[in-house]
């Protein structure tokens, strides 16, 4: 199990070093790295195969900027291989022209709101998914029994991960419009 561990964390740490490494003139490497190290690496040995997928996800942005759809798609499929919620990321090749056009900022905020409504019912929309799709009625359990509940202790728990990601939007964007993402 050593040894897999050491191959997944060789594969993550890459992908997330050279996406980092490719908005080296934005952000700095270390800084980049480091904030990885204190949120996420700890955690990344509970959800490998997720995370070594968010990884390579994280690389194929770079794609998604250069509008080169071959090559995201090639990467999100190989992530899709270590761990099939990769393929969720595959609308945002799309959703990046949407949300990037200067002049559709009543789109933009519709996308976000929908977002948001989503986001605080996430546990309706899943087990409507959930109960109608019989297969995934294993999954059911996670829902019913977590007690996952987006509300007010949630904000503050998350603020100052949304606080942090809104503050650096707010001055990245000023910097590189490709941020938008």
């Amino acid at each position: 199990i050593e040894m897999v561990f050491l191959i997944m964390s060789i594969i993550m740490m890459s992908f997330i070093y050279y996406a980092a490494r490719h908005y080296a003139k934005y952000l700095s490497v270390g800084a980049a790295i480091f904030s990885y190290m204190m949120l996420y690496y700890q955690m990344s040995f509970n959800i490998v195969r997720q995370s070594v997928a968010m990884a390579i996800c994280l690389y194929s942005i770079k794609y998604i900027h250069d509008r080169k759809l071959f090559k995201f798609l090639l990467f999100i499929l190989i992530a899709s291989g270590f761990h099939i919620s990769a393929l969720m990321f595959f609308p945002f090749y799309f959703l990046y022209k949407i949300l990037g056009w200067k002049n559709k900022k009543a789109i933009r905020v519709l996308f976000y709101i929908i977002v948001l409504i989503g986001v605080f019912n996430i546990n309706i929309l899943v087990i409507t998914i959930i109960n109608r799709i019989p297969s995934l009625s294993y999954y059911r359990v996670y829902f019913q029994s977590s007690g996952r509940n987006i509300d007010v202790g949630f904000l503050i728990r998350y603020s100052p991960f949304l606080l942090t990601a809104l503050y650096l939007y707010k001055h990245s964007w000023k910097r590189d419009k490709n941020f938008t993402l």
